[in-house]
């Protein structure tokens, strides 16, 4: 008997749904039930915002449990929100997507359930661009798998796309790829443990690369940049990998040094010199230290003055740079090699030079002046430190 009624409601909801549409002539579209993707359904989308499947082995896929004893009549193509309310389930459109709920829940005409349409998602401090999420029941969901890479890119290079239910619940994946997650309102913040919260600063050519974000999870580990990677290699035209810095700039011919969280990236043929005041790193603005002949280290005054406690101003006018402290008053000019110590003339050896609208000037005849330890210490011989000690 029960098989009799099956075959009859089978029946009655063929009648309804008989159709004349051409199934090549219309949109492919994508089938969720409560929110997971069923995979290799045939059905589309007509012109009348109507969604069909191609035959009933589609309709078993998409409702196992209603059609088990069920025996289908017609082999043509199936109306879906007709065979969705007789059993019961609320259908919406959305983005090329049906969503069936079988909890009968009113979908709004797709999508108005949801809690927050658009959410910014920040992982280790970072916003996450391009990414499309929402939050639904107070869960937070990924629109797709690209997603997903977006947010994890390194996390996903090995995943299987297929193997990924969509649309993604976002707290699992990332509880499973060691992240911590937490959420207000439209925002939602993902930190690593063992994360470095300090900005990864990157040079290029010894000058600082603005319009970059990039992380790295501890002090001595790969380097990704979240976006500006083509402000990082200019002319490269790339804009978001699953590599590493270093990989790339192997790739792209610049050498790669990695000190605390500063990045130095050179095919100019120059090593990065860093330079450290009672053993913490000079935090230069723009412009590094480079060395010219012969031999010796130019420095950006402003940066490292401000380290040793020392007033540096500009005179335009004269070309003169005045430091003041310390009991001392140095001034300097650019293009000469002549400076004064509380009024007493000297030289030293190179010329102080302007660059990138820094002044540079010879670290050595600085550290006389004032009478500070100065040393050298070449590094792994792919940078060289200078370290200064009051």
């Amino acid at each position: 008997m029960k098989r009799f009624l099956s075959i009859l409601m089978a029946f009655a909801i063929m009648c309804s749904m008989m159709s004349t549409v051409a199934f090549a002539a219309n949109t492919d579209i994508d089938i969720y039930v409560d929110n997971e993707r069923v995979r290799n359904v045939n059905a589309y989308i007509d012109n009348n915002d109507d969604v069909w499947v191609e035959d009933f082995d589609d309709i078993r896929k998409i409702f196992p449990d209603e059609t088990e004893d069920m025996i289908w009549i017609d082999d043509g193509d199936i109306l879906l929100e007709d065979v969705a309310t007789d059993f019961g389930y609320s259908m919406s459109i959305k983005n090329s997507r049906c969503y069936l709920y079988s909890d009968g829940r009113d979908t709004g005409g797709g999508g108005d359930n949801r809690d927050y349409d658009d959410v910014d998602i920040y992982k280790n401090g970072t916003l996450i661009r391009g990414v499309e999420a929402y939050v639904e029941d107070g869960d937070t969901y990924l629109e797709r798998y690209a997603d997903l890479a977006l947010v994890f890119p390194s996390e996903t290079t090995s995943l299987n796309p297929s193997r990924v239910s969509e649309p993604i619940l976002l707290e699992d994946w990332a509880d499973d790829f060691g992240y911590s997650y937490s959420r207000s309102r439209d925002t939602v913040t993902l930190t690593k443990s063992g994360y470095s919260y300090s900005n990864i600063t990157i040079y290029r050519n010894n000058y600082i690369v603005s319009g970059v974000s990039a992380y790295s999870y501890s002090e001595s580990g790969d380097v990704y940049v979240s976006y500006g990677l083509n402000n990082v290699f200019p002319g490269s035209n790339l804009w978001s990998t699953n590599l590493a810095l270093s990989q790339l700039a192997s790739s792209l011919g610049y050498s790669y040094v990695r000190y605390e969280n500063n990045i130095f990236l050179n095919n100019d043929g120059q090593k990065p010199i860093i330079v450290t005041v009672d053993g913490e790193m000079v935090p230069f603005t723009d412009q590094i230290p480079i060395v010219v002949n012969p031999g010796r280290t130019m420095i950006p005054i402003a940066d490292v003055g401000s380290m040793l406690g020392m007033n540096v101003s500009w005179d335009g006018a004269n070309q003169m740079v005045t430091l003041t402290g310390h009991g001392k008053t140095i001034r300097m000019w650019i293009g000469s090699s002549y400076y004064t110590v509380n009024g007493v003339g000297k030289y030293a050896d190179v010329k102080v030079m302007a660059l990138n609208g820094r002044t540079l000037v010879p670290i050595a005849f600085i550290t006389e002046a004032l009478g500070l330890n100065c040393w050298y210490d070449s590094g792994a011989g792919t940078y060289g430190v200078v370290h200064i000690f009051k």
